[in-house]
């Protein structure tokens, strides 16, 4: 869950109006991450506040997405996405500090790491 970001968003246009580039930033979503049971039930939960983020969303031609976040920022893999960075795996739930890319298709909703560098931290490992 995400509250509380004061988030100021930019939207770039092209000469025919179609938007092509956005960048969000500001002091970032307070994130409370959670692990439930079988029934729906919170068994075990933590709160990170933000120091701060950038994200940058450049839109292609073909409506794909690159997007570069700095700073704070959490990322949910699942299983159908995928990761081209080594030692990484689907799927996976971090919260990084520090710089992300990933790539977003339109058509299929598939989500694809392609660097991170900074601090992480495992969500399930530390819910677990």
């Amino acid at each position: 869950e995400g509250t509380a970001s004061n988030a100021n968003i930019l939207t770039f246009r092209d000469e025919d109006g179609e938007i092509v580039r956005t960048i969000t930033a500001g002091r970032g979503y307070t994130l409370t991450y959670s692990r439930l049971d079988k029934k729906g039930n919170v068994v075990d939960s933590f709160t990170l506040q933000p120091t701060g983020s950038v994200q940058r969303v450049e839109i292609a031609d073909d409506g794909s997405q690159t997007v570069v976040g700095t700073g704070t920022n959490g990322l949910v893999l699942f299983s159908t996405d995928a990761t081209e960075v080594p030692g990484t795996e689907t799927p996976l739930a971090v919260q990084y500090t520090g710089r992300i890319v990933y790539t977003v298709d339109p058509e299929t909703g598939v989500f694809t790491l392609l660097s991170a560098s900074g601090k992480e931290l495992n969500i399930c490992e530390a819910l677990a």
